[in-house]
């Protein structure tokens, strides 16, 4: 309680000054106003705080487990990507390797017996990615680039098989479409850029392989028309095909049959301008070296010279080996 004084005015009667006299002054509500205050400032605040989160809420999309949905679909795509980019990568690696070998191709025997080596591994590799990838499942945003792994995969696949016949058989017809094929596989691994590094720029070499398959063709048609005339001279003059004869030198050191074409025994055939022992030792240098279509250094017995001879299988299923100087042997 206040006390509150009240001062009565002045009395004249009695000629003296009342006593003041103090009175309980009206009851104060301070406490209570304090807590009316606070309760409508907690009220107000929590007013505030709904409204805060319900513009959250509103602009986050209206809903609170959007970020964690994506966030999960974000994942998944991920994942798969980094499969992708694992089962892609020894491709990626076998066939720059190929390409490095087809570059290096320059009509020597090792140098085809190693692209031919790295055709297979190449091969090897592209089975391996298909087993690989045939047991992933592409997240639905990954759907697109799921298919054009398969193609780039089965182009690849393609282009590989031309090369190692091509290798193999640079007389046939399996090269005819080599570099059609090449350009095929090259544009359908650009789009694994992203998930396979360096898949665009790992195909080629294909027009150094072409070269060589074109110089090996060149110089059996031209041996073999070379090898047809000599017979029929040959012929002409009375010889006897089969008769293995005297021989003479042809002036550059190839010992020349008198006679066309010489059986040398065990299926071994050597052509006019070829001898027997010469012709041997062809097929001996073929037997030694690994792989398929070759230009072989020769060591010839009758003359003591060393001659270039470029093998590979013929259309009989045989194999035939021309060079020197109109050299040709068969077997």
């Amino acid at each position: 309680m206040v006390a509150t004084t009240i001062t009565m005015p002045a009395v004249k009667s009695g000629g003296g000054a009342p006593p003041s006299a103090t009175l309980p002054g009206p009851p104060s509500n301070g406490p209570a106003r304090s807590r009316a205050t606070l309760i409508f400032a907690a009220a107000a605040l929590g007013l505030v705080c709904i409204a805060v989160a319900a513009v959250i809420i509103a602009t986050s999309g209206g809903s609170a487990k959007s970020p964690t949905a994506s966030s999960g679909s974000s994942s998944a795509v991920g994942v798969y990507q980094q499969k992708l980019s694992a089962a892609l990568a020894p491709v990626v690696s076998a066939n720059q390797k190929l390409s490095t070998a087809l570059t290096a191709i320059d009509g020597s025997h090792s140098t085809v017996a190693a692209a031919t080596t790295a055709a297979t591994g190449a091969q090897s590799a592209v089975t391996a990615a298909r087993g690989a990838i045939s047991v992933l499942s592409a997240p639905a945003a990954d759907t697109g680039l799921s298919q054009q792994v398969s193609q780039a995969l089965t182009q690849d696949n393609g282009y590989l098989q031309a090369v190692s016949s091509a290798l193999t058989n640079p007389t046939g017809q399996g090269s005819s479409q080599l570099q059609t094929l090449s350009t095929d596989a090259q544009s359908a691994m650009v789009p694994l850029n992203g998930v396979a590094s360096g898949a665009s720029g790992s195909v080629s070499g294909a027009g150094n392989l072409m070269s060589w398959v074109s110089g090996v063709q060149g110089a059996v048609a031209a041996a073999k028309a070379n090898a047809a005339k000599a017979t029929a001279r040959s012929s002409a003059s009375g010889s006897s095909s089969g008769s293995s004869g005297s021989s003479a030198s042809s002036g550059s050191g190839v010992v020349v049959p008198t006679s066309g074409s010489t059986d040398c025994g065990n299926g071994l055939t050597a052509g006019p301008n070829t001898s027997c022992p010469f012709a041997e030792n062809v097929q001996q240098a073929w037997n030694n070296a690994p792989g398929q279509s070759a230009v072989l250094s020769v060591y010839s017995p009758v003359t003591g010279e060393t001659y270039s001879m470029s093998c590979a299988p013929d259309d009989s299923g045989g194999i035939a080996c021309f060079g020197a100087h109109d050299a040709s042997v068969y077997w």
